[in-house]
Formats: C-alpha cells, structure tokens, sequence
C-alpha cells in the first residue's frame, strides 16, 4: 500500500490509510471509520467527476447495490455520489479473491470447482434480483471468505461504461470474462453475468481461462466465433458449464437453474479440499503516524477448514484481504486487445487485484499496458519473391540454347519466365513496403510507418471502416480537418477517408480474413461508436 502527496487525508468520515491502487475509475483508500471500522473507499477521477450524466448513473448503481444482501457482497457502508469528487465506501473483506488463490496454490479440486460454482450462482441471484447486472465478474472480483466466496465490484463497471460508450463507443470489461454479447454491442443482461461465471469456473478448475490468453483481439474473436476449451469436469459440473458459456444468452441456465442442475453443496471441507495457502499474518499497513490515528489491527488470521497458513510465497508480500469492495479489487481498467496490450487483472496487491481493462477487449494484458497492435509482415512476400526470381532466371533462355532448341520451346520458356518475373516484381514491391504497425488504445489510433509515427485521438476520427478489394483490404479513417495531414501515410484515398493500414496483404486467405475478424473487434472494443462494421 502506498501514499501521494495529493492524495486526501479524510473522505466523508473517513480516514485514510493509504492508497490500495487506482483504476479506470479513480483511486481506492484503505479507509476507517469513526469507530475504527475497516472500509475501502473509491473516489471517483476529475474528468468523470465533471460528467453530470456519470453522476445520475453512479448515484443509480449505488442505490442499487444497497438493496444487495452483504451474504453474498461487500456490502455498501456510506457514498457521496453529490461531492466535489464521488465516492463510495464499502465493506472490508479478508481473504483472498480467488485469481490470488489460484495464482499461490493452483487450481482448486472438482469438489471446490463445484461448492464455487453454487456459491456464484447465489449470489448472482442475489444481484440480480435487485436489478443489477455485474457486466465484469472475472475472479480478481471474486472474494473466498470463511462463509462462501463474495462478488464486489457490481453495478459500478455499468456506470462507467456509459460513460465510456458516450466519450469513445469503448466497452467495460475483462478480455476472457466478457460474453459474446458486450464484445458485440449487442443486448446485454443477466445471461452476460451467467457467461462469465461459466469463464471464471473454467478458470478455477484449470488455472486458464476458456479461450486461452494472449492477444487480446484474437481472444475477443475466439469467444465471438470459436468454442471454448472447457476441462474434463465431474457430473453435472461439466454440462453447467458448457451451457453457461452458450454463444447465445438465451442458451444458458439462469443462476436458479444452475443451483438446481448442480444440487446440493458439496462439503468441501471433508471431500479433499482445495488449499490456499496464504502469507502469516503480518502488520501489512504503514504505521499512522502523524495523522492523530492509533494503529490498524493486525489483519485476521486465515479462515480454519478451507483455507491453510503456509510459507510466505516469493514477492512483495501482499494486502492480506484488501479484496474488497466494489473498487477494492481493481477497477475494470481500460483494455481492450493486440500486439494488442491489455490489463487483464494481474493480481499485484492481495485484493487489489490488478486492474482489468477495458478491452473494450484483447491483447492488453496487465495493469498499465494497454492497446491493440497490429503489423505488417514481408516474410512471406521474401519468400515468394526471392523463389519467382529464382524460377525466372532458370526458365530464361540463354542465347546457346536459343541456337539449338526449337523456337516454340524456346518461346514457351520466354513466357513462363515473364510469368515469373512479374509474380517477382509484385512481390519485391511488397517486400520493399515500408512496415506499418498499428496501434489502437483508449486515447486514440496510433500509426508507425518507416519510423515515423503519429496518434490521432479519438475526437479526431470521424468514421474507421475496413474496405477496398477482399484480397488488398484496407483499414480506411475519416479524419477531422485539422488531423488530415499528420498519419505518415501515403494519404491515398477511398470515398474521401484515407488509406492508413494494409491488412495482411500479400498474406494467405486464411491469415488475411483472420487479421480482418480480429481488427473488426478490436475497433468495436475501442471505437464502437465511430467504427463502420458494414462490409
């Protein structure tokens, strides 16, 4: 945990300890209240602060998670959805959110996968019937209490992503976890939840997610068009998850019918339970002096059944249960996919799990990187053009053989030759192309050309579309005025947008079309708004 010199010394009636991270959203304290409660407070960033329309929607989430029982949440102690900055204060969890278990002590055993998997389904009851879709479960938002594992982080990524769609058409959301739904744009409800639970149960029983990891545009596109790789799993475990994780929402069970298809909860504690192993209990906090504060107690010690007290595992030691709240576990970060650079919730501070990202999706992965890149390649184009220069030179005739062989031979090689050097000269052009590497992030597009390079941000793009001939496709921009001459493109133009990426040309079908699916995802992740999805 660290401190900033601006960072506030009291919230409301809050006082702050220290800061547990910052997301998308803004920062989050470790806080405590009046009586010496332990609480983890959100305070919103400035340039959300400033958005009249986040504020009605914040004020909205919050007033709906109230009605959430703190069975199955972090449940909300106090928030100002009218201060100079927002802020909302929630629950203390100890314990660890289950990305860290599962990071420390592997996957959990099918009887933990099970007793995981009604617990969620629970909860998710819980949510949604106070009308509440989470619209970002992945496991860094997922507590393991003595009492059954807590969801955190509900109803806020909602409020954030409108106002993500209304500054950028970007999505909230965690590359892996997002239902084909959110990555779409399409309707979004409580079967996106159920989507993700199927993702994270995946993720518990394996230790990877169901559409592997890496870039995050291609993961996008295989959730969207590719089915998952779901573990063997025991009994009725493994139906539940392959329905949950349908293509289509109205395919998947509801958390009641989950809870029924599974039955009753398996007694993990006697059936092989799964260990987690979790650092001795040590004063984590910084001292308070200087604040007038007596000292934090020391965190409390593991829960007996479930969990064990093992070696401190290798690293900077972490926040025992500082998962917690809606906010405590890293906000949905930025991401989106690529070279596409993601956040994808790497767990740095027990329960301040990483920030996820707004992928809008893919190849982000991590806190602080984020973005989608894409690049041109020449090896195949170097293949092709050194083996027609090759086959021209050997099917050219020499001026000896034109003495002895007939002249329809000799004219038959002449043409395949020029059939060969022309297939050489396409090629070599391609080969001498400078490379081009797109970006796409948050901020805006970034082009790289012959080391030369320039962003756009979004405000300053008009209209992205994929056109041209199927075999040459081109990503084609539509800039504001003031934006037209700064790409270091050929500036080409196509129905009057400008010609700034070649994708995968002189590349396979395969790979071309595969280029194409996954920039088409990338940009509705980042640029949903401004992005022609029309063929």
């Amino acid at each position: 945990m660290t401190t900033h010199p601006h960072d506030p010394a009291v919230v409301g009636s809050f006082a702050i300890q220290g800061r547990l991270g910052r997301g998308a959203m803004g920062a989050v304290y470790l806080a405590r209240s009046p009586g010496g409660r332990l609480v983890a407070v959100k305070v919103v960033r400035d340039e959300l602060a400033g958005d009249s329309g986040f504020r009605a929607r914040f004020a909205r989430e919050i007033d709906a998670a109230r009605k959430v029982s703190g069975a199955f949440t972090a449940a909300v102690v106090d928030a100002d959805p009218d201060a100079d900055r927002p802020w909302l204060a929630t629950e203390y969890l100890p314990g660890p959110t289950l990305q860290k278990a599962i990071e420390t002590s592997g996957p959990l055993s099918p009887a933990g996968v099970q007793s995981l998997a009604s617990g969620l389904a629970e909860a998710l009851m819980a949510i949604h019937a106070s009308g509440v879709v989470h619209r970002d479960l992945k496991p860094s938002n997922i507590v393991l209490t003595d009492n059954g594992p807590r969801v955190i982080d509900f109803g806020i990524a909602r409020a954030l992503e409108e106002a993500s769609l209304t500054a950028t058409g970007m999505v909230i959301g965690t590359p892996g976890y997002l239902s084909p739904e959110q990555i779409t744009g399409t309707g979004i409800g409580p079967a996106s939840d159920v989507f993700a639970l199927g993702a994270v149960l995946v993720f518990a029983a394996s230790g990877r997610g169901p559409f592997a990891t890496g870039n995050p545009a291609s993961m996008l596109h295989r959730i969207v068009n590719e089915h998952p790789h779901i573990p063997p799993l025991p009994g009725p475990l493994h139906d539940v998850v392959r329905r949950c994780l349908a293509r289509d929402p109205a395919q998947r069970p509801t958390p009641l019918e989950i809870l029924q298809l599974l039955g009753p909860p398996v007694p993990t504690a006697l059936l092989n339970p799964p260990t987690i192993v979790l650092p001795p209990a040590t004063r984590v906090l910084p001292p308070t002096a200087g604040r007038g504060l007596p000292p934090l107690p020391t965190p409390l010690p593991p829960p007996t059944g479930t969990f064990a007290q093992g070696p401190t595992p290798s690293g900077p030691p972490d926040l025992a249960g500082a998962a917690g709240p809606a906010g405590v576990a890293g906000p949905p970060a930025v991401v989106g996919p690529g070279g596409v650079v993601w956040p994808a919730g790497s767990a740095g501070l027990a329960g301040v799990a990483g920030q996820a990202g707004v992928v809008g999706p893919g190849g982000v992965v991590g806190a602080g990187v984020v973005g989608a890149s894409f690049g041109t390649s020449r090896v195949r184009a170097v293949v092709f053009a050194v083996v027609s220069t090759v086959l021209c030179l050997a099917f050219a005739p020499r001026d000896s053989q034109l003495q002895v062989l007939h002249p329809v031979v000799s004219t038959f090689l002449g043409l395949v030759s020029l059939t060969f050097l022309y297939f050489a000269i396409r090629k070599w052009i391609l080969v001498l192309r400078p490379k081009v590497v797109l970006r796409l992030s948050p901020q805006g597009l970034t082009i790289n050309r012959a080391y030369r390079e320039a962003t756009i941000p979004w405000y300053g793009v008009t209209r992205l579309h994929v056109g041209g001939d199927s075999k040459r496709p081109w990503l084609i921009a539509w800039l504001e005025p003031q934006y037209q001459n700064q790409l270091p493109v050929s500036h080409r133009r196509h129905h009057g947008g400008l010609r700034i990426y070649p994708i995968a040309h002189g590349a396979t079908q395969s790979r071309r079309q595969t280029q194409v699916n996954e920039l088409r995802a990338a940009l509705n992740w980042y640029a949903g708004r401004i992005h022609d999805n029309s063929y």
